[in-house]
């Protein structure tokens, strides 16, 4: 509600009427969580740092470690937030929730990336169109780089889990934002390749061909080099996904292409 008297009562309520709910820790964490994602550090690491004294063994501590970690990459103690996430990956190995854990990392970094990015064009002159073209400044640069490195960890040090293709895509994505195209399309290769079935497959397959549509525009590539890579994804797309929401326009585009084959164009 943004009433800190408020949410300190209702804090108080939880802490008294449902000591006793297994569940009690983590909405803990996820109290601190909101707290930080509304500016308030000193609040969430309160938060947390009662999880890890009232609960030490708890599998749900493992929120707080990860909350103490984002707390440390909100402060640039990026140094520090390894050593939680090393000791989360160390000390919480058979801990079910350890890829949701350091996934939540990610998707705070990710979050504040959004939101300096949100400020960033809100500070932009409304009437200058150019707005829409603004630089991304190095806020923005610094959590999406952040939120990298914590889905590599998951991608790199943990066991096979329904959260690898999500952090694959979501990295892939960051390097997009990042400027680093090869990499995106590279993890966005990956989760079609290995995860089809991932329900938002069909987008990343798109999305690579309309990268490789802008590098065209871009002059960045022949057309009949970008084309080929082009058609190549957009086939993919409608064999694989033959209903997903962009099929129409796709059929559309490789309809033209094989026209523009067909008369001697390419």
């Amino acid at each position: 509600t943004g009433d800190p008297n408020k949410g300190n009562e209702q804090y108080n309520k939880l802490i008294t009427e449902y000591k006793d709910k297994p569940s009690l820790p983590s909405n803990m964490c996820f109290i601190g969580d909101t707290y930080l994602r509304a500016g308030d550090a000193n609040t969430a690491k309160s938060l947390y740092d009662n999880v890890l004294q009232v609960w030490p063994k708890d599998p749900q501590s493992i929120f707080a470690k990860a909350g103490m970690a984002k707390i440390d990459l909100s402060f640039d103690r990026d140094n520090d937030a390894k050593q939680i996430i090393d000791e989360i990956i160390n000390s919480y190995k058979d801990n079910p929730d350890i890829a949701e854990a350091i996934f939540g990392i990610g998707d705070y970094c990710r979050s504040m990336a959004i939101t300096e990015r949100e400020k960033e064009v809100s500070e932009a002159n409304p009437y200058n169109s150019s707005y829409q073209f603004l630089k991304t400044g190095e806020k923005v640069k610094k959590y999406y780089t952040k939120a990298c490195v914590a889905w590599e960890r998951i991608i790199q040090d943990l066991p096979e889990s329904d959260k690898i293709a999500q952090a694959y895509r979501f990295a892939g994505e960051c390097y997009g934002v990042l400027g680093q195209s090869d990499k995106m399309i590279e993890n966005y290769q990956i989760v079609v390749d290995k995860w089809p079935q991932y329900n938002l497959a069909w987008h990343l397959q798109f999305m690579i061909g309309r990268h490789y549509e802008m590098v065209k525009r871009n002059g960045k590539m022949t057309e009949s080099e970008a084309d080929t890579i082009i058609k190549q994804a957009y086939e993919r797309l409608i064999q694989n996904y033959p209903n997903c929401p962009p099929a129409k326009g796709v059929i559309r585009w490789l309809d033209s292409y094989n026209a523009r084959v067909k008369g001697g164009q390419l």
